[in-house]
């Protein structure tokens, strides 16, 4: 793990950050290939 990250809760709440991303990433693609209509 990098340095600069410092304490564990830090590299937690990253780790929800990237998870968050990514199932936003998920429904925009679904949303684009009108698999899903959350938006509509």
């Amino acid at each position: 793990m990098p340095r600069f990250l410092g304490s564990k809760s830090h590299i937690f709440w990253w780790d929800v950050l990237v998870l968050i991303v990514l199932a936003l990433v998920v429904v925009l693609v679904l949303e684009l290939t009108g698999t899903t209509h959350i938006f509509t």
